[in-house]
């Protein structure tokens, strides 16, 4: 009896306990990231997401498919949009503006 006990709560533990598992999908093509917690690899080897911001279905011939923890999946999937940082911009943070030439006087030098 205690085994069969044993046995029927390391089901329970097992099947409850797997919880949810958590996805950051890119797509290889466009570099476009999904966040998804619903995954399946197709025969032909795509794979099909529901996108958790868009909520729409997305089958992607060529990804990278990367489990992430919860934290991570919701600190990426709520985070707010980000402007464009100076090191996406390289050549507007470098250029630099040349000093003026020094004032020239009309008038010859004296002797």
């Amino acid at each position: 009896m205690k085994r069969w006990t044993l046995l029927v709560g390391t089901m329970l533990v097992a099947a409850c306990g797997g919880g949810t598992k958590y996805y950051l999908v890119k797509d290889n093509s466009t570099g476009q990231t999904y966040y998804t917690t619903e995954l399946n690899t197709l025969d032909n080897g795509a794979v099909k997401l529901k996108d958790a911001k868009t909520q729409t279905d997305v089958t992607l011939p060529n990804s990278s498919v990367q489990q992430v923890s919860k934290d991570e999946y919701n600190a990426k999937l709520f985070a707010p949009a980000t402007a464009a940082t100076p090191a996406a911009t390289p050549a507007a943070a470098t250029q630099t503006t040349p000093a003026p030439a020094p004032a020239q006087s009309d008038t010859p030098p004296k002797n």
